[in-house]
């Protein structure tokens, strides 16, 4: 019996590391989760890297909990909606939307359990931070 593993480039790239700065990404999906102690929800933006060139295609991830909501500010700005806190009333946004769309994205490294990793700082509108 054959133990086949199929493995993309995607998965292939998870785990390189990116050097910091301001790089095209596109949102591939969002998906919301029970928090650790259960008492919340987590969303899981999972991101892809498409500037051409060494970092195309690296996987980044984004967590946006619903304990801390301004968390997804950036990301929605960054996807079309106008949320100035300083003349903002208050609404619902459907994450969904953002699926699909491409952003600009800042990265960083950090380090989370003895491990290097990437990490997104900041959010802006395709192209406001990169070239296209």
């Amino acid at each position: 019996m054959a133990l086949k593993l199929t493995i993309t480039r995607e998965d292939a790239k998870r785990g390189q590391l990116v050097d910091p700065g301001w790089y095209q990404a596109k949102v591939k999906d969002i998906t919301a989760e029970q928090s650790g102690d259960k008492t919340s929800i987590t969303y899981h933006v999972s991101l892809v890297v498409i500037t051409p060139g060494p970092y195309q295609d690296v996987p980044i991830k984004y967590w946006i909990s619903e304990k801390a909501p301004s968390m997804g500010i950036p990301l929605l700005n960054a996807c079309g909606a106008a949320i100035d806190p300083e003349n903002f009333a208050g609404s619902d946004f459907d994450l969904e939307n953002c699926i699909g769309k491409i952003v600009d994205i800042a990265v960083e490294n950090e380090e989370y359990n003895k491990r290097m990793g990437n990490k997104v700082k900041d959010f802006a509108p395709a192209g406001s931070q990169t070239r296209a």
